[in-house]
């Protein structure tokens, strides 16, 4: 016998099936080349998602995911524009474990508690559009290379995912033009596009992610 959360029908929460929680919330100025330890053990999982937290005219970020050091760590890249971003990290193991409240264990350990804010991935194909009322972030990741132009001259395009807020205040996410370099020659071939699959909303995150992690 152990404790068993269903949702809709469906098993949602077990102490041997249990979703990624919130972490780890970090809001970064931006700084070309900046790298950032998070608070997630390196043999841990690690998921992130991003946004802008005000507006840029071509405002684009990238950044790497490095295993180093025994921790998670985040290389951030500026592309057409700087812009501050707010980052919201998911792993599998607890913080701010309060002394009173709900409480999973498993083999006599805690592996869930009350303060947990669970991650809730959306599914980018039943997005209702890409100019939403409501903050959302995207994964940190490539969209787009392209290479277009003549046999003498042609532009290198590289596009990302991004999120943020638009130039009328309410919230967009889409590809955004991250760099592009002009030169001599034919379009290099290979052009390539990526998906995108996943975006998480994020007003929950942030309205409690301070008494969550204990900020």
């Amino acid at each position: 016998m152990t404790f068993q959360l269903s949702k809709n029908g469906r098993l949602a929460m077990a102490p041997d099936f249990l979703p990624l929680c919130l972490v780890q919330v970090i809001d970064v100025q931006p700084g070309e080349g900046l790298e950032i330890q998070t608070v997630v053990p390196s043999d841990k999982k690690f998921i992130s998602y991003y946004r802008g937290r005000s507006y840029a005219e071509n405002g684009s970020v990238y950044y790497d995911t490095i295993n180093s050091g025994g921790y998670w760590r985040l290389k951030f890249y500026y592309g057409m524009a700087y812009q501050p971003v707010r980052v919201y990290i998911f792993s599998d193991f607890l913080v701010n474990i309060p002394d009173w409240g709900f409480f999973i264990y498993k083999n006599r350990e805690i592996v869930w508690h009350s303060n947990c804010l669970p991650l809730k991935i959306q599914d980018y194909s039943k997005i209702p559009g890409t100019v939403l009322s409501y903050p959302v972030a995207c994964p940190g990741g490539i969209a787009q290379f392209t290479s277009v132009g003549n046999n003498t001259e042609h532009w290198d395009r590289w596009f990302v995912w991004a999120a943020g807020v638009n130039q009328s205040g309410t919230y967009s996410i889409g590809a955004a033009l991250f760099s592009q370099f002009n030169a001599s020659g034919p379009p290099v071939p290979g052009s390539y596009s990526l998906p995108l699959t996943t975006y998480i909303e994020t007003a929950v995150y942030d309205q409690y992610y301070r008494q969550a992690l204990g900020y």
